[in-house]
């Protein structure tokens, strides 16, 4: 019986092919080098995401029998093989700057590859059990996919050159106000599938808004892989890349791209909490821990406090301790006792020792934070700049799409569209909220009281009243003086 015939070497073949990497961090292409990449793309392309496992034993057109195949088999071999990392990287960073073909074809390879499984296609007439197998298969593909791209993550954001070198192919077309040419728009479509496919973290949800349940410890990896990404992503522009794309999506050349802008500011800020993103300087300066926000979240999980607190209600080991002890006297003499004098000092030593524990454990934190706030500085800085340049144009042409029904909607999008939106708003909440509280408090001028105000009045009535009463006074003080004097002159 002839031995079961392996797409796999056929790959591998075509892998063999693209050229070998030199100790000097230079890497000489193949003469057959374009076309195994173009090889490489039809051997992703052909990739099944469900296997035949199950299927009974077939033949390829030569008559050989085809190994089983498990589901995405061609994925799995070339995260195996690190193909990403000793080929397809170096070959951008070597060879891309002059050759745009070898741009493209290079970044098709990395755009297959990161790519997950597609979700399975549930029909209305499948049984229980069809539905069941159809998600077991999917499940069994999507987990060996994450584990490649937190692969590919980290091989990405621990590379040199390669990023900065396609951005620099992406921003010429970008800010040249002429009309973009057909390759640089194909060139700049990829690149925004390729970022949207690094960025993922979980998988999709399917039509009963359910996720296939990823292991703890592949969450952790994708998360801090994640994290890489998007520093190296800070550094190299392409966060800022993507806001300026936000801005003028409203042009027609970039209008098509609405959708997937949206999904890829999902996938970077829709997973971290807005008010952590606000509060990461605080952390990087020391005021974390003297925050409202820290507190708030201790009395809200208990369990949450640290470690010495919980010490520090402790009582020292042997500190109550109430027996006796022999020793002997300088005459010889046994002496029965209670607890020496010098015990205080031994749990004085045990108290520094304690400190110095603390200190340590402060520190390891510390450095465990610093990488981790670094990330949330940057997604609030861009947060910040997409808000003021992007959100409204970005969501605004989503909105039309709604509206005259569009048929590139798909049910992801809605998804997409409430949790970036809700996001954002929230956060653009906090950030005024922060900014108010932080302005200097206004001295309100004293209001006089209505009785002091009354007072003062009824004091200058007073005044007036007397003004005025002293010229009546005199008045009829003169007119009483005249009437006598006329009654005198009658009675003479």
């Amino acid at each position: 019986m002839e031995d079961d015939y392996n797409l796999k070497d056929e790959l591998l073949a075509a892998c063999a092919l693209l050229g070998r990497p030199m100790d000097n961090a230079t890497y000489i292409k193949g003469e057959e080098c374009l076309d195994s990449l173009k090889d490489l793309q039809q051997f992703l392309h052909r990739d099944d995401p469900v296997g035949d496992i199950d299927q009974p034993v077939s033949l390829d057109h030569l008559g050989r029998k085809l190994a089983p195949r498990l589901p995405w088999e061609l994925h799995r071999a070339l995260a195996e093989w690190d193909i990403l990392r000793s080929h397809i990287l170096p070959l951008l960073a070597c060879h891309a700057a002059d050759d745009p073909e070898v741009l493209y074809e290079s970044m098709v390879v990395m755009f297959l590859m990161t790519q997950m499984p597609p979700t399975p296609k549930i029909e209305l007439d499948d049984t229980k059990e069809k539905k069941e197998k159809k998600k077991k298969i999917y499940g069994a593909a999507l987990v060996p996919s994450f584990e490649a791209l937190v692969l590919f993550k980290e091989q990405i954001a621990s590379s040199k050159n390669v990023l900065s070198i396609i951005m620099k192919w992406l921003m010429e077309p970008l800010l040249n106000e002429s009309e973009r040419t057909e390759p640089e728009t194909v060139i700049l479509d990829l690149a925004l599938n390729m970022i949207r496919n690094l960025l993922q973290v979980d998988s999709s949800l399917d039509k009963d808004g359910q996720r296939v349940q990823l292991p703890a410890n592949l969450k952790a990896r994708l998360r801090n892989a994640q994290d890489m990404l998007l520093l190296k992503f800070a550094e190299e522009n392409v966060m800022e890349m993507l806001v300026m794309l936000a801005n003028s999506v409203e042009e027609e050349e970039n209008r098509n791209w609405n959708l997937l802008l949206l999904d890829i500011f999902g996938l970077m800020f829709v997973c971290e909490d807005p008010s952590e993103v606000i509060g990461s300087a605080d952390v990087l300066n020391g005021s974390w821990k003297t925050s409202e926000r820290r507190k708030e979240l201790l009395a809200a999980v208990p369990k949450a406090q640290s470690v010495q607190q919980r010490r520090a209600k402790c009582a020292i080991r042997n500190s109550r301790f109430t027996g006796t002890f022999k020793t002997n006297t300088v005459n010889g003499l046994m002496y029965l006792g209670a607890t020496p004098t010098a015990r205080p000092d031994v749990n004085n030593q045990n108290k520094r020792k304690i400190a110095r524990k603390k200190d340590v454990t402060d520190a390891v934190e510390k450095r465990s934070a610093v990488g981790r706030c670094d990330v949330l500085v940057k997604l609030d800085e861009y947060a910040q700049m997409f808000v003021e340049d992007g959100f409204n144009s970005l969501l605004g042409t989503v909105t039309y799409d709604y509206s005259m029904e569009s048929a590139a909607i798909e049910d992801s999008d809605d998804h997409n569209f409430t949790a970036v939106s809700s996001w954002f708003m929230r956060y653009h909440r906090l950030k005024e909220k922060g900014r108010i509280s932080a302005l200097p408090k206004r001295v309100k001028p004293e209001k006089k009281s209505e009785n002091a105000e009354g007072g003062k009045g009824k004091d200058a009535g007073a005044e007036g009243a007397a003004d005025t009463e002293e010229p009546t006074k005199n008045t009829l003080a003169m007119t009483a003086e005249r009437l006598v004097a006329m009654m005198e002159e009658d009675k003479a």
